[in-house]
């Protein structure tokens, strides 16, 4: 659904002011690309029955995506979406990330629905732009987010830069 075509003053006509205050910064961040933050309060998975282009023919897809609710509104994070330009990470990884702090960009709203999609990789992209400019000094410290933490690794961000590190390097 076009969220261009919908009245959202008839549709936020009942809205308390924090659904309100959500939803605007949801319509901000669809329209101008601007980063929100949230964090992530579970994984999902679906299974999905698609038609393959090539037979024609319907298959299962498994769906997987990280899931934000900073309020009440659901915003869901595909996993092609989560890292940047085709890196891949293991499903464990996407799972321990529950509770990291994470940026993403709305790309899609389903007013009616209650939710929305995002894209992590969009707002890495964004987030590496705004750290590039200030061109970083070796040696310097700098603050980074934790996303997930294994046994012998961990993964954090850093100005857009998803970096692992040894246990033994923290």
């Amino acid at each position: 659904m076009d969220i261009r075509r919908l009245n959202l003053t008839e549709l936020d006509k009942d809205l308390s002011e924090e659904e309100r205050k959500e939803w605007n910064s949801i319509y901000a961040s669809y329209r101008a690309r601007s980063l929100l933050t949230g964090i992530v309060s579970g994984m999902e998975t679906k299974t999905v029955r698609v038609k393959n282009e090539e037979n024609g023919e319907y298959e299962e897809k498994v769906l997987r995506y990280l899931v934000v609710i900073s309020y009440r509104v659901k915003v869901i994070i595909p996993q092609n979406e989560l890292w940047y330009e085709n890196t891949t990470m293991p499903l464990h990884v996407m799972r321990s990330m529950l509770g990291a702090k994470i940026d993403y960009v709305i790309t899609d709203v389903d007013r009616e629905g209650n939710f929305c999609i995002a894209s992590r990789s969009q707002a890495l992209r964004i987030r590496r732009h705004n750290y590039l400019k200030l061109t970083p000094e070796a040696g310097r410290r700098v603050k980074c987010d934790i996303l997930a933490v294994g046994q012998w690794q961990l993964l954090c961000n850093v100005g857009g830069f998803d970096i692992t590190l040894a246990a033994r390097d923290v």
